[in-house]
């Protein structure tokens, strides 16, 4: 009778020591947030960077390299490094700038509430540890982040949507090579540098999609590579795109562009840019009417970027090209033989900033742009049953377009991304456009526009989408488009 009697006690007292473990396992801080004795909670770190700093050079005096300086942090109440409660800690400027030996562990730091990174590692000469985790969803300045570091660890994840100032982020970073073109970056953000003398950086990318369908293949993309000159403050970037369709019938057409840039850094805060570009494209056509039409084009050009702080910036370019086209075509009783060149100058300005205010940010932008193509004498020569009809030379002319565009962009944040939740944003971005034609319908207008756009992102950065919506209506053009973009990364 004892026996039976004691056994079901013996589960119960289990079952009850099972449950008080498991709430208190829910009462206590996450692992690693404690004082050496592994009981005592550490204390948060203040909301001051220069607290911050200070408290970072009194640990990293004790134990230089890994930061687990557990005398000074067991005394002070806020553990080693590794350990540190930073949840409340929004700027990080410098925080480990010239800490030229640290390559402690810090990928368990809750970086929720950071806005600024900058130089956080700068010239932290041998600092190369994983914190893939971090969420940089507030942080709106990345400017020197990893300067002249060690770096190269996969961040790929992360969600800077919020960021503005990717300024010099992996300058002199010469073992970074990782792939981060599923960032999704606003418009107007600056990166003035931000791959500058990374010597390992010379990855070359080509993004591009298939389809068949119904008998027609369409094949388009784009590319991009990056390399820099090493032992000089200049880097190569290329990028281009390419278009093929053909069908059933026998008609295809192919386009393809591509552009070679050396970026030069004469200041810290001002880049110059020259450039060459080439156009190629091809169509045939087959039918009543069959031929081909082909174009070449060439064109050179510069460009400047220059930021005067984190919130405003200024970018200039000009650029000269020329192209040649022919055009054949016949019905097997009437053939036309065409052709002619065109020079095209462009000219163009901006400037943009940003006002940010609590739960709001408005980035206002003025550009203006400028082209002027001419036209040369254009030749036809026409065959009726084998016979040449007179051969007739067209005049050309020039053309002129002036264009200037005020937009605001205005965005409001929808999430702050902690525990894990998406972080979202909300743009509007009402636009003024007034255009100056001269030539071929030539004339002046001004018109109304606006862009409406919504972007999510979940907690881990893995999944994304974006939806925008935009319409403008400029005397008689009247152009509206709706895109949707989901992404998900394994």
């Amino acid at each position: 009778m004892t026996y039976f009697f004691q056994l079901p006690q013996y589960f119960l007292r289990q079952i009850l020591a099972g449950v008080l473990a498991l709430f208190t396992l829910l009462a206590t801080p996450a692992a690693g947030q404690f004082l050496s004795d592994g009981v005592t909670p550490v204390t948060p770190i203040p909301n001051s960077n220069a607290t911050l700093r200070a408290h970072i050079g009194s640990c990293l005096a004790e134990q230089p390299v890994t930061g687990l300086c557990t005398t000074w942090g067991d005394n002070s109440g806020f553990g080693a490094i590794p350990s540190w409660d930073v949840s409340n800690v929004n700027n990080f400027d410098n925080a480990f700038n010239i800490k030229t030996t640290l390559n402690g562990d810090v990928s368990r730091w809750d970086m929720s509430n950071a806005t600024s990174l900058k130089l956080i590692f700068g010239q932290a000469y041998v600092f190369n540890q994983d914190i893939s985790r971090w969420d940089v969803s507030n942080v709106t300045n990345f400017d020197g982040a990893f300067y002249a570091t060690g770096f190269n660890q996969d961040v790929s994840g992360w969600n800077v949507t919020s960021g503005t100032n990717f300024n010099n982020m992996f300058q002199r970073s010469g073992n970074f090579n990782q792939d981060i073109r599923k960032w999704d970056v606003r418009p107007g953000a600056s990166f003035t540098n931000m791959f500058l003398n990374t010597t390992a950086m010379t990855a070359t990318y080509v993004d591009g999609t298939a389809r068949f369908d119904n008998g027609e293949f369409r094949l388009n993309g784009d590319f991009f590579a990056l390399s820099s000159v090493r032992e000089q403050s200049a880097e190569v970037v290329t990028t281009g795109a390419f278009n093929f369709t053909s069908d059933r019938d026998g008609n295809f057409s192919g386009y393809f562009n591509g552009r070679s840039a050396l970026e030069l850094q004469l200041a810290h805060d001002m880049v110059l840019g020259y450039f060459l570009g080439v156009e190629v494209g091809r169509a045939k056509l087959s039918g009543t009417f069959a031929g081909r039409q082909d174009s070449y084009g060439l064109n050179v050009g510069g460009y400047v970027l220059r930021s005067f702080n984190d919130v405003s910036y200024i970018a200039g370019f000009a650029a000269l090209g020329r192209n040649k086209n022919q055009l054949v075509v016949s019905n097997g009783t009437l053939q036309v033989d065409s052709d002619f060149d065109s020079t095209t100058l462009r000219l163009g300005a901006s400037a943009t900033g940003v006002f940010r205010m609590p739960r709001i940010e408005i980035w206002p932008e003025l550009s203006f742009s400028y082209a002027k193509s001419r036209v040369g004498s254009q030749a036809v020569a026409a065959q009726a049953y084998g016979l040449t009809a007179n051969n007739l030379s067209l005049a050309g002319g020039d053309v002129e377009m002036g264009q200037l565009m005020f937009m605001p962009q205005i965005k409001w944040p929808l999430g702050d991304g902690r525990d894990s939740a998406a972080v979202a944003n909300f743009s509007l971005s009402p636009r003024l456009t007034c255009r100056v034609t001269r030539g071929v319908g030539g004339g002046r207008a001004c018109g109304t526009g606006a862009a409406l756009g919504y972007s999510a992102a979940s907690g881990d950065g893995l999944t994304l989408f974006n939806a925008t919506v935009e319409f403008d209506n400029v005397a008689d053009t009247k152009n509206g488009s709706l895109t949707f973009n989901v992404e998900h990364n394994f």
